[in-house]
């Protein structure tokens, strides 16, 4: 094999083009401090698959020099390669057309190709060194984040302090997208939750929680934080700072054990700062679905409307199931330990696109598995349209709900649940057509931010017990802390939830809810988040919503929680 064989350019140029990428990455993620939405595995993983895309092309280029091998110089197999390598850099750039991006790279291609001193002697070399060099800086890349992240993890173990005696364990499960008006729990009259109701049982359930906002990041910082997501600075792509404390930190700091399992791995990965305080966090798998994630070409080739079609695949690329995550939360905690521990888990079934499995798929009705609300914000949908993707909807539900079940038997069997705090709640809910708007992060309205909240503690939180009051979850940080770690009580904002169920909470002031959401470009026009940023309020029976054009819309809510009127 000479150095000018169609493969050993195509290993060569795979490389070089996933270097490219890398680099692009991780001035965006590290230097601007932007969200790329790929893991920590992303510097091996991004050469690997340009690499497995380059020989594939390679072969092909191989077999084409073999059969005309007049027609197919060396010069050609370059110049094909580099414009396949420049094309995967340039679609990192989505504002510019990928037509236009391939006539770019093709230009660029043949120019490298020419000016290439392909029959220099040397250029074998350089091949060769500069190969084993970007194969080396792979290598590291796989190793070294694995290597320092396990040794920070065992040095936080090992640095907790002795814990409080008779701690409770803290298990907060975050039902991804899942609204209360669609739960059978709260009264709807499909029997999307018959778990949730027989687990609600054993303590307390509020019946109007509100999210501070209507999408996952700024959800989940507000829930980890007990503050308001304008004081924490999380955006689209803006992740949380380290200014503000967090509810693992201050768990860890009493001792506790800290861990996620997260499924939603675009606004929940470790670079979206939601891991800070854990010693231990998973989020993007380790998998061949991640690794075509991964890279430019792989994305744009998955996500083509005619690729899915054709292999009737409409799942995202390296998707977790609500089954993935209790296996994985179980397989942490073993056997069990004498050290309590906190664990955040974040269930992702209920999202779209909705593609409930075969048990559950038409237990509602018929559904439409390519009907992803997200990729179609402005369309307008037909109520049959709308029914399909309720119908999906519910039944995601309906599955998720049958896997808690199983999960929460498997912890009990296990004597995990006899001194565990276990909270149950959701990031945001879900519009279906209610304001003419499908999805969510794009409005106030309460199918966006009405979202389920229970909570038990055996022997601490009264079993049967429904609270009326209109709380936020933004006081969950402060109610965990009364209940596990009541010395670290002080070190959060919030209010405590437990007066409410411990009958003390009427004498309080009523408390103020907030709901917010920042201006989102790329949605229609006539999307409320489309005019500028949103906020909304809920006091002494009226909320108060704020559109981003300065209007307003007042709601009575003791009387239209539907908000038509």
């Amino acid at each position: 094999m000479t150095a000018l064989h169609p493969l050993r350019l195509a290993l060569w140029l795979g490389l070089l083009t996933g270097m490219a990428e890398i680099t692009l990455q991780a001035i965006e993620r590290f230097i601007l401090h932007r969200l790329i939405f790929l893991g920590s595995d992303f510097g091996w993983m991004t050469p690997l698959a340009d690499v497995a895309v380059f020989l594939v092309a390679g072969s092909i280029l191989w077999l084409a020099q073999r059969a005309w091998p007049a027609r197919v110089s060396a010069t050609v197999v370059l110049g094909v390669l580099a414009t396949l390598g420049g094309w995967a850099v340039l679609l990192m750039y989505p504002p510019l057309h990928r037509g236009a991006a391939l006539l770019l790279a093709a230009g660029v291609g043949y120019q490298f190709a020419r000016l290439l001193p392909l029959s220099s002697p040397g250029f074998g070399r350089v091949l060769r060194a500069s190969t084993a060099a970007m194969l080396g800086v792979v290598v590291l890349c796989a190793l070294v984040p694995r290597l320092l992240g396990s040794r920070r993890e065992h040095a936080a173990v090992a640095a907790l302090p002795p814990a409080r005696a008779g701690a409770p364990n803290v298990l907060l499960i975050i039902l991804d997208t899942v609204r209360a008006m669609s739960l059978s729990l709260y009264g709807y009259e499909r029997p999307t939750t018959p778990q949730l109701q027989r687990w609600a049982s054993r303590g307390v359930v509020f019946e109007m929680a509100l999210s501070p906002a209507p999408w996952t990041l700024p959800s989940h910082a507000s829930i980890f934080t007990g503050r308001w997501p304008h004081e924490l600075g999380v955006d689209w792509r803006v992740a949380l700072g380290p200014t503000h404390s967090t509810l693992a930190e201050r768990l860890a700091a009493a001792g506790y054990l800290t861990a996620g399992f997260v499924a939603n791995t675009t606004y929940g990965s470790e670079e979206t700062g939601l891991n800070r305080g854990f010693q231990h966090w998973e989020a993007y798998p380790v998998s061949l679905q991640m690794v075509v994630k991964s890279a430019s070409l792989g994305r744009v080739l998955t996500g083509a409307t005619w690729f899915r079609d054709l292999f009737h695949w409409y799942q995202p690329l390296a998707r977790k199931h609500a089954a993935d995550i209790s296996a994985s939360m179980l397989g942490w905690l073993g056997d069990g330990t004498a050290t309590p521990w906190f664990v955040a888990l974040n269930y992702l079934d209920a999202h779209a696109p909705y593609l409930p499995p075969a048990p559950f798929r038409d237990r509602f009705g018929p559904t439409e598995p390519r009907g992803n609300p997200m990729l179609h914000s402005g369309y307008a949908w037909l109520p049959d349209e709308v029914l399909r993707q309720q119908n999906a909807y519910d039944a995601s539900i309906a599955a998720l709900d049958d896997e808690l079940g199983r999960f929460f038997e498997g912890l009990e069997a296990r004597g995990a649940l006899r001194n565990t705090l276990v909270i149950v709640t959701s990031d945001h809910g879900e519009e279906f057509y209610e304001h003419q708007l499908m999805d969510h992060g794009n409005s106030l309205y309460l199918p966006s931010i009405h979202v389920p909240l229970l909570l038990w503690l055996p022997g601490t939180v009264p079993a049967g017990r429904r609270v009326t009051v209109p709380v936020t979850t933004r006081d969950l940080p402060a109610t965990i802390l009364a209940l596990a770690a009541p010395q670290e009580q002080a070190t959060l904002p919030g209010r405590s939830l437990v007066p409410l169920w411990a009958g003390r909470g009427s004498a309080e002031a009523p408390d103020t809810l907030l709901s917010e959401v920042n201006y989102a470009s790329g949605l229609p026009d006539r999307y409320p988040v489309s005019k500028g940023p949103m906020r909304s309020l809920l006091l002494d029976g009226l909320r108060l919503i704020q559109n981003g054009d300065h209007t307003t819309e007042l709601y009575d809510f003791s009387t239209d929680q539907a908000e038509q009127a």
